[in-house]
């Protein structure tokens, strides 16, 4: 068997053990149950902003990653995250707190370990494969999505293996409940989860070796072919900044400005107009990042709210817990049929018309909630299916605009872009139920959600003059 196979399936097994994010908006009701017991004021909307907490865990993660990978390797890293999961998931259940604050940062600090794994897959691939990175990375990105399937039947088979039903909402407590005998369950299937996930781990990257580092005696022009973990910057420095000095303390030797590029592959490369006004200026500082950036927060919130708010709301539509974590799961498989077809969508319709398409799409389902919500309950749980399949373009073409936008530059903070994007989105999102859900009418969320859409629809029709040269 090949290395490089090996090296995916790894990866891929890692993000399929580390999809615990994708997990809790399922888990969501047994966790009430669960705290409830020990803490009266616990409910659905103060448990919400756990996934708000769980995306600033992972944006934040980008912060000391280098750090760790530099230090100890991306195995290593990848052992840290997934050992850390182990003690954070025992705390939460043996450590007797069950504040809603405490909730909130034992989730933060969930969403910053595992993170740090999933991180580590990109780290791995481009340090060792270059510009064929993206080619092996996508390949691990259905693994958390195929994960979500496998680890939501599990937690079925676990937690509630008899299918009992909630509770009816009264206004004494206008949540739904599950009895004792299931949300007992719960700390049992987290212990599962994270062993499988470390075990697994410590076995798995057996498999494959870290990339070799780039020592400090190494020349610039070993930088420039592309080796060991500093291969972004090598690529900025052989093929995007041609035309400044640059200097090299390295090897002890000034290399000469040039308009010709050091990387001799890249002579045959015809790059498009730079979107920098020089080089090295971060694609913040430009409008029309700024534009596609905040249209796409409005999109993700969109997303975000129906992603965490389906089970509480389908069980008040339709009280089958399984049934609904069953839909749940098939949403994920759907998100991942979708993103096979990315590449293909993407291309045919540009940049442009791509992330216009995926705005509409989202107005549609968001039509759908709201014909659906009182009228056909059954119909309004099984809209999740082709919600996540649009959900899975969306964040696709997240990452393939970028790429277009912006092209080299854009790697070097792809990923912190994503997380921070669906950090703001869910920050936005979540907290909005507190505010707009009374008792078990979800129709003005719907209208909010709707009024989200429609604005990231116009804000971008609106600024399309700054995407001229943009196919």
């Amino acid at each position: 068997m090949k290395q490089t196979t090996i090296e995916v399936f790894v990866f891929f097994l890692l993000r399929f053990c580390s999809c615990y994010a994708y997990l809790f908006p399922s888990l969501l009701p047994y966790y009430v149950s669960y705290f409830r017991v020990y803490n009266p004021y616990i409910s659905q909307t103060s448990l919400y902003p756990v996934l708000t907490f769980e995306m600033a865990g992972c944006f934040f993660s980008h912060f000391i990653i280098k750090q760790l990978t530099t230090q100890f390797g991306v195995k290593r890293t990848v052992l840290i995250s997934a050992g850390s999961f182990v003690i954070i998931s025992q705390f939460l259940f043996l450590s007797g707190f069950s504040s809603v604050f405490f909730l909130w940062a034992i989730h933060f600090v969930s969403g910053f370990v595992l993170n740090l794994g999933n991180i580590c897959v990109f780290f791995f691939f481009q340090a060792k494969y270059g510009d064929s990175a993206r080619l092996y990375f996508g390949k691990c990105l259905g693994g958390d999505l195929i994960g979500m399937f496998f680890w939501l039947q599990v937690a079925t088979w676990v937690i509630n293996p008899h299918n009992l039903k909630v509770t009816d909402p009264t206004p004494a407590s206008p949540d739904q409940l599950f009895p004792l005998s299931v949300y007992s369950r719960l700390p049992a299937f987290l212990t599962i989860f994270s062993l499988i996930y470390f075990f697994g781990m410590l076995a798995a990257l057996q498999l494959v070796e870290d990339p070799p580092k780039l020592s400090s005696s190494d020349s610039a022009e070993q930088k420039a072919g592309g080796e060991g973990e500093n291969y972004l910057e090598a690529a900025l420095l052989a093929q995007e900044i041609e035309l400044q000095p640059i200097k090299s303390t390295l090897n002890e030797t000034k290399v000469i400005s040039t308009p010709e590029p050091l990387n001799p592959q890249s002579a045959a490369i015809d790059p498009k107009p730079s979107c920098f006004s020089k080089p090295g200026e971060y694609e913040s500082r430009q409008p029309r990042f700024l534009v596609f950036v905040t249209s796409c927060i409005l999109l993700v919130t969109f997303n975000a709210y129906y992603m965490a708010a389906f089970k509480v709301m389908g069980l008040t539509k339709l009280n089958n817990d399984n049934l609904l974590s069953l839909i749940f799961s098939l949403g994920g498989l759907v998100n991942m049929g979708l993103r096979l077809f990315s590449g293909e969508f993407f291309d045919l319709l540009g940049f442009k018309k791509a992330h216009l398409a995926c705005c509409f799409a989202c107005l549609l389902i968001c039509v759908g909630y709201l014909a659906t919500d009182s009228s056909m309950p059954r119909l309004f749980n099984w809209i999740h299916l082709p919600f996540r399949g649009i959900l899975g373009l969306i964040f696709l073409n997240i990452y393939n605009s970028i790429f277009a936008l912006y092209e080299k530059e854009a790697a070097l903070h792809l990923v912190r872009y994503v997380d921070l994007i669906y950090f703001i989105g869910y920050g936005i999102a979540i907290p909005a139920n507190t505010f707009l859900v009374f008792g078990t009418n979800y129709f003005w969320v719907h209208v909010t959600m709707t009024g989200f859409v429609i604005a990231a629809i116009e804000l971008f029709r609106r600024n399309l003059h700054l995407y001229a040269n943009d196919s």
